[in-house]
């Protein structure tokens, strides 16, 4: 099998995932996962496939031929077992620029992987004033606890006025 990360963006539309879906499917492929998401009328994924050798040329030719997607089709390597350990970290307060890029630098200069993140801004339930929440599972090589770990990342993001919790990985 050869395994290869599909990233697209293309105008929103029904039938998107399925175009691309058929076509892995239809030359033996597997889906194996995907992040995928719909914004301002834009339609935007990732998605990791593997494909038998006999059909792999096929699908990223077929998978090429959407003139409407802006698609890159990535080879890649079987999965590396790194020794780190996986946390969830959670941040919360009231949104402000800057926070992705304080909160990535500290995560950088600490040499912690940022493995995937989603953030959005809404307004709080009683005051309606923006809060910024981010999710992000990241990669730590040092086995600190969750509890060490929060409290450097605390210590460090200070100036940022927001709370940031870190609880062990319990996802797939």
């Amino acid at each position: 099998m050869q395994s290869f990360v599909l990233s697209f963006i293309t105008d929103d539309r029904p039938g998107i995932v399925h175009e691309l879906a058929d076509a892995v499917a239809s030359h033996g492929g597997n889906w194996l996962e995907s992040r995928m998401i719909q914004l301002d009328g834009k339609f935007a994924g990732l998605a990791r496939i593997s494909v038998p050798e006999e059909g792999a040329t096929q699908v990223v030719e077929q998978l090429k031929n959407h003139s409407d997607l802006n698609l890159i089709v990535e080879h890649v390597p079987e999965e590396d077992q790194t020794d780190t350990v996986r946390y969830t970290l959670d941040i919360v307060g009231n949104d402000r620029p800057g926070i992705i890029f304080e909160t990535t630098r500290v995560l950088a200069e600490q040499s912690i992987n940022l493995i995937e993140i989603a953030s959005h801004v809404a307004p709080a339930p009683m005051s309606g004033i923006p809060m910024f929440n981010c999710s992000a599972t990241i990669g730590v090589a040092s086995a600190l606890s969750p509890q060490e770990l929060e409290q450097q990342l605390n210590n460090a993001t200070t100036e940022l006025g927001v709370d940031i919790h870190v609880e062990e990985y319990s996802g797939g």
